[in-house]
């Protein structure tokens, strides 16, 4: 049992490494704008929108809710890219 927790340690630890750079809070508001530019907006017009811009986002949603659909995919690269721009300054 002890060897499967060292090894369950030692897993976290490299994983940690790789994810660490990505749970900051930036990254968090740099994701909700990139969902809200490819998603969001669609179940926001189906809650306030009307006619046919209703219809439009209705029909967005339907595709993004369809199992083929790579919405992940384009979110979380706009989101880095998002967040390079917005949080990350290089000195020249």
């Amino acid at each position: 049992m002890r060897k499967i927790w060292a090894w369950l340690y030692f897993e976290w630890q490299i994983y940690k490494v790789g994810i660490k750079p990505y749970l900051k809070p930036t990254m968090f508001i740099s994701f909700f704008i990139a969902w809200m530019i490819t998603n969001g907006w669609a179940y926001l017009l189906i809650i306030i929108g009307s006619g046919w811009i209703k219809k439009v986002a209705i029909a967005y949603a339907t595709l993004l809710w369809m199992p083929f659909s790579p919405e992940k995919l384009i979110t979380i690269p706009i989101a880095i890219w998002i967040q390079k721009i917005l949080f990350i300054r290089r000195k020249k």
